[in-house]
């Protein structure tokens, strides 16, 4: 052990930095036309994406950059995902590009900026920054980078960093400066009306908690934040978890503040949420693939819209406790050391597996296996699976591969007829998925996220399923069979731009499906009451769905709208496309709080259309609107009622010259 710690010695290079940088310091370097590559170092938890954040702040602020984009790497890099968070930054869209195409389109908009700094934030090894398409130095002399990690060997050695900063922790009069910042009204209110001797005691209590948090931001805040709303007597009990005694005053384990901050949320849902999050995984997670988990597992009679809403809602409180990090409102993502204490916490009732980096399936533990509730399998990890996993506790199973490269075995899943969750990403299931997946009759909530697929008949056979999702997956038909799915409640066929038939009465078949989300899929719906050869449904099969409250649809004919569309009344949310121009944007990507009743009317559509009942209904409800060439008689606005439009909060209006004038 001596030999190895002088061998890292001597291959360390430990810079002795006098004082902790400032962010004016960082930006006097990023004045510097020399250097490009700036890199920003210190322990987990001490500071340094906050930092970031209020570094990108200021240089926007003072003019020295245009534009900055800030994207987290962590220790499994995910090159599209990396992409996706700097192309948001520069409001550049990818569509189904290859990996070259995507990097040839994040290069030529990065060049097209004057100024721009890309922070890659928690870089854990070398990062290909060409594969990314992000050009500096010679290749663009405008573009900037800075890099944060945990080890300054990373930054110099295999980032080539030309100037780094190491951020220490707080001192205690700094720790105190935060903590009182935050929790200044909950000390001023336990001291008031108080002696000179309770007041002496209360003030050594409320010096002493922040110093129990030695110094980490991350700490201070989580328990300024938890402690501002209690009284006295919970302010004396978090003090003594810190120092680790008892209630006899006996030294026993020290209780980690961020336990301290998990232990003090409002709730028992809070709670269960928080240790929920880590079993799917590090990273960023999408709220509306969380919610599907959650529901999965938690999900009681309640509507999916009513348990979305309090989903919603705790997921704003645990941001709101620092337990969450203040992300894109659309994903969710922990600090490392908020996981960690996270995954300490749920060992102890509910055991999550996450296979280690770079370990062959023989590495499994397969005991550990056998006791799990949560099994997570990250894409990194697989080049094969077992044959079989006997995991007769288990409710939750996330895996990921990359696409085409991992073959699921036929007996893989026979071992888990518990399993309530089953979140399968970049999988290819052809010609069918393996015929254990039929023994999955527990399951409640099937997410296949970016999958090839071809007959998925056998997923009929699961008949406890309540939420099924496609999304962004390959195939070209719904079989006629996942009618009977009755007690399903979601549907989300997003992005399956191959779709093209949905058997005719499938959906009519589905009467207690309570979400339906169709955009971006190519189907031809048929008008109502025409016989066709092709199947096809029918918009008026939407009426038989009477507990329908969520709908996202795009429609190329405007010809087959029903007029007696009472279905449309009874949405809550709603994400509709009527004609072919724009390029679709579900808000199943987006935060459905934000983006509700949405509705784009297309490609010369006449005034009786506009008028169509069914259509009208909607414009009571609509915040936003979109109209595009569309032919309007001089009348048609004085021929809708008062009540229309009375939430519009968005109106988009592209060559519609004549309408305008009628407007």
């Amino acid at each position: 052990m001596t030999q190895e710690i002088y061998r890292v010695l001597s291959e360390g290079n430990f810079d002795k930095i006098s004082k902790p940088p400032t962010i004016k310091e960082i930006q006097q370097v990023l004045k510097d036309p020399n250097i490009c590559k700036i890199g920003l170092y210190g322990i987990d938890g001490v500071g340094k994406t906050t930092l970031m954040k209020e570094l990108a702040k200021e240089v926007l602020k003072d003019g020295s950059f245009d534009v900055v984009a800030m994207a987290e790497v962590t220790d499994s890099p995910n090159v599209e995902n990396i992409q996706g968070q700097i192309a948001d930054a520069l409001a550049l869209k990818f569509d189904e590009e290859t990996k070259e195409e995507r990097m040839q389109k994040l290069r030529g908009r990065i060049s097209k900026e004057k100024n721009i700094l890309v922070i890659l934030d928690d870089i854990w090894g070398q990062v290909d920054l060409a594969e990314l398409g992000i050009p500096f130095g010679d290749d663009h002399k405008g573009c900037k980078l800075l890099l944060t990690s945990e080890r300054l060997n990373v930054l110099k050695r295999q980032m080539g960093t030309q100037n780094n900063f190491r951020l220490e922790v707080l001192s205690d009069e700094d720790s105190w400066k935060l903590f009182e910042k935050i929790a200044d009204q909950a000390i001023k209110s336990i001291s008031t009306n108080k002696s000179v001797v309770e007041l002496d005691e209360i003030n050594s209590i409320v010096q002493n908690v922040p110093k129990c948090c030695n110094g980490f931001p991350l700490f201070i805040v989580v328990v300024a934040k938890a402690l501002r709303t209690k009284d006295l007597s919970t302010w004396k009990d978090a003090l003594k978890q810190l120092k680790g005694m008892n209630e006899k005053g006996h030294f026993e384990k020290v209780v980690c503040p961020l336990e301290l901050g998990y232990r003090y949320l409002e709730s028992d849902e809070l709670r269960t949420l928080f240790l929920f999050i880590v079993s799917l995984g590090p990273g960023r997670i999408h709220t509306g693939e969380l919610f599907s988990c959650y529901w999965g597992l938690y999900g009681d009679s309640h509507q999916l819209t009513k348990a979305r809403n309090n989903y919603y809602k705790f997921i704003d409180d645990l941001r709101a406790s620092s337990l969450l990090l203040e992300v894109e409102i659309e994903y969710v993502r922990m600090h490392d050391s908020v996981r960690d204490t996270a995954k300490a916490i749920s060992s102890r009732t509910h055991l999550t597996y996450e296979v280690p980096k770079f370990t062959q399936k023989e590495q499994w533990d397969i005991d550990q296996l056998k006791k799990c509730h949560y099994i997570n399998l990250p894409c990194y990890s697989l080049d094969e699976v077992p044959k079989k996993l006997d995991c007769p506790e288990l409710k939750q199973m996330s895996l990921k591969s990359n696409l085409g490269q991992l073959t699921i075995p036929d007996n893989f899943f026979a071992g888990m007829g518990e399993v309530k969750v089953l979140n399968l990403h970049r999988m290819s299931f052809a010609p069918s998925p393996p015929p254990s997946f039929r023994l999955l009759k527990n399951l409640r909530s099937l997410n296949l996220y970016e999958c090839v697929l071809d007959d998925i008949t056998m997923v009929a056979e699961l008949t406890s399923l309540e939420i099924l999702s496609l999304e962004r997956s390959k195939l070209q038909e719904l079989p006629k069979e996942i009618g009977q799915l009755t007690r399903l409640r979601m549907l989300n066929l997003t992005n399956c731009y191959q779709l093209k038939s949905v058997p005719r009465y499938l959906i009519y078949s589905l009467v207690y499906l309570e979400e339906l989300y169709m955009g971006n899929c190519n189907i031809q719906w048929e008008a109502e009451g025409v016989e066709s050869q092709s199947n096809n449904p029918s918009l008026g099969e939407l009426r038989k769905l009477d507990r329908l409250t969520t709908l996202d649809l795009s429609i190329h004919d405007a010809s087959v709208l029903p007029t007696d569309m009472d279905v449309f009344k009874q949405l809550q949310r709603y994400n509709i496309s009527i004609g072919n121009m724009w390029k679709w944007s579900s808000f199943w990507s987006c935060d459905a709080r934000e983006i509700s009743t949405t509705l784009k009317l297309v490609d010369s559509l006449n005034t009786e259309i506009f008028l169509n009942h069914g259509i009208q209904m909607l414009f009571t409800t609509i915040k936003d609107l979109s109209l595009a060439k569309i032919n309007f008689s001089d009348d048609v606005f004085y021929e809708l009622n008062r009540e229309a439009f009375q939430h519009l909060r968005h109106l988009y209006v592209q060559n519609n010259t004549d309408s305008l004038e009628s407007a």
